[in-house]
This record gives structure tokens, sequence and C-alpha cells, in this order.
């Protein structure tokens, strides 16, 4: 008889060696993302103001197909967004606020989630309870290089034409009083002294 406990080893072992090269090369491909992009906030590349964006199709959590270039009356707040982005969800309050803000403004409002898939997009939405806000899913991430964004949260107001009018890096820059009517207003008005 052939002792089967050597072979059975050698099975397991091979069978644990390919499940953790799986799970590292899943992890190594998700982190390549972030390392090629969050360097430094500095060395981001930034849209000029003024300068033109294609804006892409995208998809809502409800599965309506939105597509960005054919908002065209009014002027869009677009909010890029990640689950694994801990700033992201800690101005999840902020964005409701600016949803309601944004209709006094004659502007739409849209979180951009930048997740591999929608599941991980609904579970960050449901966390944070943003679920009824306007939140398009850009997987893909033709958004995202057509904006040139690569941190999260990343903000950028757009005219009905598809220049961009401002763009922040994600709103740790503003001072705690960023909730007050005329910092909320700021966004949807731009001026230098109120943004930065």
């Amino acid at each position: 008889m052939i002792n089967k406990r050597p072979v059975n080893l050698i099975i397991l072992i091979i069978i644990f060696g390919a499940a953790f090269a799986l799970t590292f090369l899943f992890i190594q491909k998700r982190k390549l993302f972030w390392n090629r992009a969050s360097h430094n906030l500095n060395a981001v590349s930034h849209l000029s103001k003024g300068e033109a964006i294609q804006r892409p199709k995208l998809m809502s959590l409800s599965g309506e197909v939105i597509e960005l270039s054919k908002i065209t009356e009014k002027q869009s707040l677009l909010v890029f967004v990640m689950s694994a982005c801990a700033r992201c969800g800690e101005d999840s309050g902020l964005w409701k606020a600016l949803n309601k803000e944004a209709a006094h403004n004659n502007t739409d409002f849209f979180v951009i989630s930048i997740d591999d898939n929608l599941d991980d997009a609904r579970t960050f939405a449901s966390k944070y309870g943003i679920q009824d806000l306007p939140i398009l899913i850009d997987s893909r991430r033709e958004a995202a290089r057509a904006f040139k964004t690569y941190i999260a949260p990343q903000y950028f107001l757009v005219s009905s034409d598809g220049r961009v009018i401002q763009q922040w890096d994600g709103l740790r820059y503003l001072s705690a009083s960023r909730l007050n009517p005329e910092k909320l207003r700021s966004f949807f008005n731009p001026k230098p002294e109120l943004v930065n």
C-alpha cells in the first residue's frame, strides 16, 4: 500500500500556495492603482479652469444610465469617492447638505464611486446613509481618467458645456466651519478665499 499522507500534504501545499498567490496578485492590483496615483497630493495632475472634459455615461446604483454629457442646462458638482477611502466617509454628511443646496443653485449633484464593483459602492452608501443621493458607478474609471483624478475624495464643479469651473483636492483643506451656509454656497459660486 502506498502511504497517502505525503501525497495529501503535497496537494495541500499546492492549494495553499495557489490561494496565497491569487490573493497576493489581487492585493497588488488594487494597490497599484492607489500607489501609482496617491504618492503626494502635490504630484496629482490638475485640470485647468475652463478645460473641456469628456463626460461619459455612468450607471446609477438603481441601474439607470446617466449620460453626464447630456446635462446641458445646469452646472454639475461631482465628487469622486471610493469605499476603501476613510476620508470619503467622513464627508458623507457634507454630501447630503451639498445635494440639498445644489437644487437652490441650478446645479446637479453626483457622487461618483470608482469602486471595482457595484456591491462595494452599495455597501459604502448604506454604511454612511447616502443611498438616497445620486450615486454613479465608474468601475472602469472612465470618468476618473477624464477628470485626472487619482485620489479621493475629489470635487469638481463643471459648467453645463463640460468645462471645469473649480476643483478641490478633498475637503480636509477646508476649515471646520465647512457646513455653514456661506461655505456651502461657495461650492456653487466659488471664490478663492472661501474654498481654499
